[in-house]
């Protein structure tokens, strides 16, 4: 028998007004532990009408997006993913840091090839400065060799044409594409104060999914002397094979540097060589804010955490000129395996 006219008109609404929620980081501000939330919790999700889908999945999220949109040689794969999840039933959940570097050809693209009348973003701001000394750590951690100086340098000397420093730009373009009422904002810092990333996710999205939020630090910032020797250690790989990645960072990790006498000598050089300065209230991040509440306030979740004065060490990279300092470098290169 078919459907009773009541239930025929909720399942056809249903059908029309289902989601496409994309959440898109950016980096360093709490997406790999929502990731983990959602990928272990997809059951939970589903009792909630909610879907975090395994199409262009790597490692916690939908990092594969991107890369395949635009790859003409996985045309089909891509095509075939994105049919799999226009098929699935209820509001789909998308998240990947990529996405909050992308331009506004992707976004129309996303707007094209998925089958959903309604598409919201998910973006959580963080204090500039502070995000972009925690990103500095991460491509440390990935292979980079640059001291902070060198690596905000370009940023700092056009801070209004940086995407890293002045996010205003990628929200209007999502606005532009999305409209300006499907962006929610929720902040870094008031999440990370009250440990309730994953509830106001939730609540920006308009659910009321119950996965708990738990005490727990995920990808967290390593130690400033252990950022400095993996930097020291990524010079060296790049002087000698012409590249370096996240599997030097791994091989040091693994070992037991804090017990180890070179690391233990390189640390006391790196801490005497030490420069603190101050981030997080600078006059981009107050002008930032400032926009922000007065363009996006009503699309904030929440409240937004005021600038706030933060210390962070940085070094120039002199200690590494040091004879003694560059051998144990070297003895350390060696004993993880490189």
């Amino acid at each position: 028998m078919g459907l009773a006219i009541g239930e025929y008109w909720r399942e056809s609404f249903y059908i029309i007004m289902k989601k496409l929620i994309l959440h898109v980081g950016p980096h360093k501000t709490g997406s790999t532990y929502l990731q983990l939330k959602f990928m272990n919790n997809r059951h939970k999700l589903s009792e909630f009408n909610l879907s975090y889908p395994t199409s262009f999945f790597y490692i916690f999220g939908h990092h594969y997006l991107f890369s395949r949109m635009f790859n003409k040689n996985k045309k089909d794969e891509f095509m075939s993913d994105v049919s799999d999840i226009n098929k699935i039933d209820g509001d789909v959940i998308l998240s990947s840091e990529t996405y909050s570097t992308q331009n506004a050809m992707f976004y129309r693209n996303i707007k094209d090839i998925f089958d959903y009348k309604e598409i919201e973003i998910v973006y959580f701001y963080r204090t500039p400065t502070d995000r972009l000394y925690s990103y500095w750590q991460e491509q440390i951690k990935h292979g980079s060799s640059e001291t902070f100086s060198e690596y905000s340098a370009s940023r700092f000397s056009r801070p209004y044409a940086c995407s890293d420093i002045n996010y205003i730009p990628f929200l209007d373009m999502l606005g532009g594409v999305f409209g300006q009422d499907f962006i929610k904002i929720l902040d870094y810092q008031t999440v990370l104060n009250k440990n309730n990333a994953v509830s106001s996710f939730f609540k920006a999205i308009g659910s009321e999914c119950d996965i708990q939020d738990t005490v727990e630090v995920v990808n967290a910032m390593l130690p400033f002397s252990v950022i400095e020797v993996i930097r020291s250690l990524n010079a060296r790989r790049k002087q000698i094979e012409g590249r370096s990645d996240l599997s030097l960072r791994e091989a040091f990790l693994n070992l037991d540097y804090e017990n180890n006498e070179d690391y233990i000598f390189l640390k006391e050089q790196i801490d005497k060589n030490a420069t603190s300065i101050s981030l997080s209230d600078t006059y981009i991040d107050r002008q930032v804010h400032a926009q922000l509440l007065s363009k996006y306030g009503d699309n904030i979740v929440d409240e937004l955490t005021p600038p706030k004065l933060s210390d962070k060490l940085i070094s120039n990279g002199d200690w590494i000129y040091s004879a003694t300092c560059m051998s144990r470098i070297e003895k350390l290169y060696k004993e993880i395996g490189f």
